[in-house]
């Protein structure tokens, strides 16, 4: 009898360990990966974040290994900003982070606002890996930005364009394979619709017309020394 009690007491001590072993990794790798996004940060950038928010990157979803994390999401703040940074310890090579996309966002706007001798702008950005506008540890700057990304895209919603000042527009200053589409709204208000860009890729595919006919004026799209254009 005590025999028997024996080994169901192993059995119970296996099943409980194997239930908690899994978490223990876990928080292990969870740590590792917020320890390395905060020295990945100090040594890019010269400051500490503090860490808000983490999320693993799930792999082997549809395999036995689903429980592995090799990678994550750290969601950081610093000075009122707040980034986020895709760290593998594991392959160091890929790990990113997207604190400059402001900084890049409104220096862009500016020189949207100088060239188009326009005011109301508005600018939003994708680029880079991983998360959106993420780049690595060897693009600090606005101009290695230009110089090392090429899947830039730029989304520049406008009111009150001028279109020779568009027509005089050059875009070929912020890389050859950069992408920039461009809008004209019929209302100033209308640059803070959270949906615009969406809108305007159905008022380009009704070809100025259909349920948001009245919200554009215009469409630009360039790419590659290419223009599409739609005006109404």
């Amino acid at each position: 009898m005590n025999g028997i009690l024996k080994a169901g007491a192993m059995i119970a001590l296996a099943v409980l360990c194997c239930g908690f072993l899994p978490g223990c990794g876990e928080r292990s790798a969870e740590r590792k990966i917020r320890s390395e996004a905060k020295s990945y940060i100090k040594e890019k950038y010269g400051f500490s974040p503090e860490i808000t928010g983490f999320e693993f990157r799930h792999v082997g979803e549809m395999e036995l290994n689903s429980h592995k994390k090799d990678a994550g999401y750290v969601t950081m703040t610093h000075d009122g900003r707040e980034f986020k940074a895709y760290i593998s310890p594991k392959d160091p090579d890929v790990n990113c982070d997207n604190f400059m996309q402001k900084d890049v966002d409104d220096r862009l706007a500016a020189y949207f606002r100088e060239q188009l001798d326009c005011q109301d702008i508005a600018v939003e950005t994708t680029y880079g890996s991983f998360i959106r506008c993420g780049v690595p540890a060897d693009i600090r700057s606005y101009e290695e930005l230009f110089a090392g990304c090429d899947n830039i895209c730029i989304y520049v919603s406008a009111y009150a364009l001028d279109r020779e000042k568009v027509s005089a527009l050059d875009v070929s200053k912020l890389g050859k394979t950069t992408e920039v589409t461009l809008v004209e709204c019929h209302s100033a208000s209308d640059l803070q619709d959270e949906k615009l860009w969406e809108k305007a890729a159905v008022w380009r595919h009704d070809n100025g017309g259909g349920e948001y006919g009245a919200m554009f004026h215009a469409y630009y799209y360039f790419h590659d020394g290419e223009a599409e254009i739609i005006e109404k």
